[in-house]
């Protein structure tokens, strides 16, 4: 059974900066699928998508002008998912240990080839480390209690004390999955 660990939390609470103190805390090959906000301002103006080597962003969303029952909307292309974001999920390094993907959430609900091939990653025997939006209920409905996750929720009171343990138990899923500790 694979092992996994997922985080969520309300926007903002700092997923991704917990993300990314992790990857700094480990010795350990990874690759991922990594999102990106793009601000004008104050606000989230487009979204990007890129692997962990690639400096420039493939956008995938951006704002769209007009507001919807009281919230701005954003034009998706789907295709970035299904084409960009499925080709980085499914091309494996011989020498990963360890997938990260931040963050799947409202955006890919309509990316279905995407979304496949992140369930099979979640079942694979490739650990995997990633971040879901908590409104992403399309795939909360579908994780249950055998699905060999384990959940950490992320607040600002919680953040920085739940990253010791994340690391710990992610430690004994890369022990048990015979990819043996190389420096936490």
């Amino acid at each position: 059974m694979s092992e996994n660990i997922l985080l969520t939390g309300e926007k903002g609470v700092g997923k991704s900066t917990l993300i990314s103190t992790i990857l700094d805390s480990i010795n350990v090959p990874y690759q991922g699928l990594f999102t990106e906000r793009i601000f004008k301002g104050q606000k989230v103006y487009e979204f990007g998508l890129k692997n962990e080597r690639e400096k420039s962003l493939k956008i995938f969303a951006c704002e769209n002008n007009f507001k919807k029952d009281g919230c701005y909307r954003y034009l998706v292309d789907i295709d970035v998912f299904e084409n960009r974001g499925r080709a980085i999920l499914s091309s494996m390094r011989p020498e990963t240990k360890l997938f990260v993907i931040d963050e799947i959430g409202i955006m890919e609900r309509q990316a279905e080839q995407f979304l496949e091939r992140f369930w099979q990653l979640l079942q694979s025997p490739l650990p995997l480390l990633a971040v879901i939006q908590k409104r992403a209920k399309y795939i909360w409905d579908q994780i249950d209690s055998n699905s060999g996750c384990r959940i950490f929720e992320i607040n600002r009171e919680n953040r920085d004390s739940v990253a010791k343990n994340i690391l710990q138990f992610l430690n004994e899923i890369l022990i048990r999955s015979k990819y043996y500790r190389t420096g936490f």
